[in-house]
């Protein structure tokens, strides 16, 4: 047990230190404007999302579901195209192509249908919001946008653990999530809602370091956003937590010891990243 704490903590320490390092690595590259920076972006969204395509694909198959390789195809064109439009559409023609193949295959029942496009709406949408979180409009809003989608669910998580073990009685969601509380619950929102804090506060920090003109987001903003993503987070957890639950499989996959697989990792951030990008273009 205790080899096992330490494996989970030295690969959720490496997994921090990843973040930060494609935190930093993204800001610099956007300000440089090289050209390449685009396509490498492009190539580890894709690698990413094929995995978390593939996991849920893998997830399906336990409860017994077929669905096509159609869905990796989804994940592709919400990574390539920017415009909103334009990836509805083809999202759109990938599905008619699914319930095309359902319609003349005898072998694809409509349950294995309703599968293949429910993977289109999760985790491929969120996905795609996730690649519009990395890459804002100016190098301070994806810095921000990105820092405050990944802190909030971090930071939630670790103040529900606390409030959890050390206050936690009555249940969450037994059903789902036995060892989930209410007490818990509250400590991943005041988490959220701190992390929204720290945004605002380091601006000017970010700012500094890039080198880059401060794009000022007020407090009340980004600490609402945090209140907000802390209850959203909790939620993609959970979500994630049923889907494993129903198709009887721990974790989505063996990627990091003792983490689980992509899914795992980035479940609550997932359900964040929609809310931030909405927040940033048209509230804040």
């Amino acid at each position: 047990m205790k080899k096992n704490m330490l494996v989970r903590i030295a690969v959720g320490l490496g997994l921090a230190a990843l973040f930060i390092g494609l935190w930093f690595a993204i800001g610099f590259v956007g300000k440089s404007g090289a050209w390449y920076s685009a396509i490498v972006q492009r190539l580890v969204f894709v690698a990413v999302d094929c995995l978390c395509v593939y996991e849920m694909i893998t997830a399906l198959s336990a409860k017994g579901l077929k669905v096509t390789g159609i869905a990796y195809f989804a994940a592709l064109v919400w990574t390539w195209n920017d415009g909103i439009k334009e990836s509805a559409f083809y999202a759109f023609l990938l599905a008619l192509m699914s319930i095309a193949l359902h319609l003349f295959s005898k072998r694809m029942r409509n349950e294995d249908l309703f599968a293949e496009l429910a993977v289109y709406v999760y985790p491929c949408l969120p996905l795609a919001c996730l690649l519009g979180v990395c890459t804002g409009k100016t190098v301070q809003m994806t810095q921000i946008m990105m820092l405050i989608t990944f802190a909030c669910p971090l930071l939630g998580d670790t103040l529900a653990y606390f409030f959890g073990v050390t206050m936690g009685k009555k249940k969450l969601c037994e059903h789902i999530s036995p060892k989930k509380t209410i007490a818990g619950s509250i400590g991943g929102v005041i988490g959220g809602t701190l992390a929204g804090l720290c945004c605002w506060a380091l601006q000017p920090v970010i700012a500094h370091v890039f080198g880059i003109e401060q794009t000022a987001y007020a407090l009340w903003g980004l600490v609402a956003l945090g209140f907000v993503l802390g209850i959203v987070g909790q939620i993609g957890d959970l979500f994630a937590s049923s889907v494993k639950r129903w198709a009887g499989v721990k974790d989505f996959g063996n990627l990091f010891p003792g983490h689980g697989g992509m899914l795992d990792r980035i479940d609550s951030v997932l359900m964040c990243a929609p809310i931030v990008l909405f927040a940033f273009y048209y509230l804040l």
